[in-house]
């Protein structure tokens, strides 16, 4: 009798055991699925950035942000890309990088943009500081400059 009852508790013991290890994987495994969720996948294109129009591009709630202004039918545009999408990239995931937008001129349209912020050229990177445009880069070799400047701090 009593080897019986060693064998039911050994028996019990280790089907505790495994209880808890599929419990600990399937909580594991929930977990990263839930951190890959949370982050979003890497930037690939200008259309990937956070898109703004003519009605929300001054209004971000960050108090330094840039915002790239860009269209597609224009030829300047990949002059910079590789530069504004692994900023954006580490702007995502990284407090100490300043966001930044896309403002597509197909999509949002050009015409009080152009004529308020008096833009010659496209693309063009607005840098926004305490809700006003700080600075207007709109030659592509400014806009890799200063992006590449901040990222090799």
């Amino acid at each position: 009798m009593a080897n019986s009852k060693k064998s039911n508790i050994k028996m019990d013991t280790t089907k505790l055991i495994f209880t808890i290890s599929y419990i600990v994987v399937t909580l594991v495994a929930l977990v990263f699925v839930c951190v890959l969720c949370a982050k979003p996948f890497k930037i690939d294109s200008y259309d990937d950035l956070k898109q703004v129009d003519y009605k929300t591009y001054k209004t971000q709630d960050a108090e330094e942000y840039y915002v790239f202004i860009y269209d597609d039918s224009r030829k300047g545009n990949d002059w910079c890309k590789d530069v504004v999408l692994q900023y954006a990239n580490k702007a995502r995931t990284l407090s100490n990088y300043a966001p930044i937008y896309g403002y597509d001129l197909e999509k949002a349209g050009l015409g009080k943009l152009e004529t308020e912020l008096s833009l010659s050229n496209v693309p063009a990177l607005l840098h926004f500081k305490s809700g006003a445009v700080n600075k207007t880069y709109t030659k592509w070799s400014d806009i890799m400059n200063t992006l590449s400047d901040i990222m090799n701090k």
